[in-house]
């Protein structure tokens, strides 16, 4: 039976005379989706099975994430599963990202450069190399790369830089 928004107002945990504690109470909605009722809170899950295994997974507090909002949410989920994508995995991998982007923002607002850009890799590769080369070889290599790579590509991503760009300089 589907769930409305007065039934789950009302929700409330079970109460266990004999442990003198609250239960968590599990009102289910459909297709995997419930809302799981504490003493302190309500929350939305979602369980679903991928490779044959079980796996939950949180949408939100109830009231900020509403009963349509939650349903949505499942049928996106539902919809990543057909396609084979793991929601769990592509959740972490989404907030890995975002991260990544934050940093790479306040670098750049700092005046550093890209990580991934040819200025970050080129100089990380001359470190790598250092230890290999004479000094003489080393110094006069690295004024050359700052000069002639490093100068005028250096402050872009290496995924951005076409040969076109390289013939230029």
């Amino acid at each position: 039976m589907a769930l409305t928004i007065k039934g789950i107002e009302a929700a409330k945990p079970k109460f266990d005379k004999a442990s003198g504690k609250y239960k968590l109470v599990r009102l289910a909605d459909g297709n995997g989706l419930f809302l799981e009722v504490t003493e302190k809170s309500k929350r939305w899950r979602v369980r679903y099975f991928f490779k044959g295994k079980e796996q939950m997974l949180s949408l939100g507090a109830f009231p900020v994430v509403s009963l349509k909002e939650a349903c949505d949410k499942n049928f996106l989920l539902r919809q990543q599963l057909d396609q084979g994508i793991n929601p769990s995995e592509a959740r972490k991998t989404e907030k890995t990202r975002q991260k990544e982007a934050v940093q790479v923002e306040k670098l750049l607002a700092k005046g550093e450069a890209h990580p991934m850009s040819l200025e970050a890799v080129a100089l990380d590769w001359l470190e790598d190399v250092r230890k290999t080369w004479k000094p003489s070889t080393y110094n006069g290599e690295r004024k050359r790369i700052v000069k002639n790579i490093i100068g005028p590509l250096g402050k872009f991503p290496i995924a951005e830089i076409k040969p076109a760009d390289v013939r230029i300089i």
